[in-house]
């Protein structure tokens, strides 16, 4: 096994590629700031879809969505077609192939049970013990309902994150923390204060199972590990301590007019954006998820 290399891939979601500190801008990420500056830098790639599910499918799988079958949120990838990507291939090469977090290869919000481990119907139907295979990766720990407040308190939905947040005999606590929102209200669409604790946001639960991951011993044998991050994806519900202090120091965070000048805009586009307030409130709350 000796001269394959170990490979992370880090994800994050819905997050535009010039926003690092590494590119210039006021956020602030200093580990990935020192990836960039120690690695390679795909700077010139573009997604092959701008929707989550087609394109997470195509880093998967290298294939076009045309080619796999996922053009748009709400069509599973076929399990054979994953199981054939670049993890499937690692795993038979000897690999220790492992995926932690947001996966979105299949879909949440169906009508019926598609008995995926994503599937709100068929999620309780997997064991508490279940880690996989998914995908060609031999070991999983999904979170699933990173943007589903409303489901959150559903018992047996969701998977590893889900059941990591209701168990423990703190569940509840955690259930109504985490539907909390902390005064002042913000006035702006899925945007908040948590008063869920850093420890126990989604983000923070990647983070803590993707270090457990690469701790682990494995002697001579090589891993490979997609570490998926929900954030900085809507709602942006920034977690306590990150709350109306952060808020206040990114005052100054500039921005550009939402006025481009645009006609025939949708008018439900006009009502989300009809505040310079909470335009200001969105980007600061972004900001402060991703530097968190």
């Amino acid at each position: 096994m000796r001269g394959k290399p170990n490979l992370v891939l880090i994800t994050s979601d819905q997050h535009r590629g010039d926003c690092f500190g590494f590119e210039g801008r006021a956020v602030k990420t200093p580990h990935l700031d020192q990836l960039a500056s120690s690695g390679a830098r795909f700077s010139s790639c573009i997604t092959p879809s701008a929707m989550c599910q087609p394109a997470r499918s195509s880093m998967l799988t290298g294939l076009y969505p045309r080619t796999h079958g996922v053009i748009d949120n709400g069509i599973d990838l076929p399990r054979q077609t994953g199981e054939n990507g670049f993890a499937g291939q690692l795993t038979q090469a000897g690999y220790a192939t492992a995926f932690i977090g947001k996966a979105h290869f299949s879909s949440y919000n169906t009508f019926t049970a598609t008995g995926t481990p994503e599937c709100r119907h068929s999620s309780s139907g997997y064991a508490d013990d279940w880690l996989g295979p998914y995908m060609g990766f031999r070991h999983v720990e999904l979170a699933v309902l990173g943007h589903e407040l409303a489901e959150m308190a559903s018992q047996n939905k969701g998977q590893h994150y889900e059941r990591w947040l209701r168990s423990g005999g703190g569940g509840e606590e955690r259930l109504g923390l985490y539907g909390k929102r902390l005064a002042p209200d913000v006035g702006a669409m899925q945007t908040w204060h948590s008063a869920l604790p850093v420890a126990w946001h989604h983000s923070s639960w990647v983070g803590d199972r993707v270090i457990d991951f690469l701790d682990e011993e494995r002697a001579d044998q090589p891993f490979c590990l997609w570490a998926s991050f929900s954030d900085p994806h809507m709602p942006f519900d920034c977690p306590e301590p990150f709350g109306q202090e952060c808020i206040t120091r990114m005052k100054s965070i500039y921005r550009l007019s939402g006025n481009a000048g645009l006609t025939n805009v949708p008018g439900g586009t006009v009502r989300m954006l009809k505040t310079g307030r909470s335009i200001r409130q969105w980007i600061r709350r972004f900001t402060i998820i991703m530097s968190h």
